[in-house]
């Protein structure tokens, strides 16, 4: 076979395993954010009263929220590194050996990859935010909630209390 084959048909395989690592990583992430909407879903379908907020529990899982959401990044950010190098690699020897046409498609598919990461991110960073606001609208409820049945009671003892009876 040909040099430029043999290059070719790297970049062939190479292409492969990084298109089966990048939906690897889609897949996680979609697994997370399902996981976390179930769990949303389940807190409002809750009543108020069987609901107990526990301020320093909701702090903990919110820091171990963000470790993991930061792991994950970070590994994406990893791997994403790790096939931009070997398409880098690949693209030095087409280099070498004169392929032009080959190293144009391999900064086409470098140039690809990067902005479907970057996507990745701000669709991760956008739904985090989105995540982020539902649970400051639960807190500032179930506030308003905890504060509303002690406004009622002391309306309630005052009514009882009367000197009508």
């Amino acid at each position: 076979m040909k040099t430029n084959q043999w290059v070719t048909l790297g970049l062939i395989l190479f292409i492969g395993a990084v298109g089966v690592l990048w939906a690897q990583a889609q897949e996680e992430g979609k697994k997370d954010t399902q996981i976390t909407e179930q769990k949303a879903s389940q807190s409002e379908n809750a009543s108020p009263r069987s609901r107990r907020i526990d301020p320093s529990a909701a702090r903990s899982r919110t820091v171990n929220r963000e470790q993991g959401r930061q792991e994950r990044a970070a590994r994406q950010s990893e791997m994403h590194r790790a096939s931009l190098k070997e398409l880098q690699d690949i693209k030095t020897i087409a280099e070498e050996e004169g392929a032009t046409r080959t190293v144009e498609a391999i900064q086409k598919l470098i140039d690809k990859k990067n902005a479907e990461f970057q996507k990745g991110i701000e669709q991760a960073e956008r739904a985090r935010r989105e995540r982020a606001a539902q649970v400051q609208k639960r807190m500032k409820q179930a506030e308003a909630q905890k504060a509303k049945p002690a406004t009622e009671g002391e309306e309630g003892k005052t009514e009882t209390t009367g000197e009508g009876d």
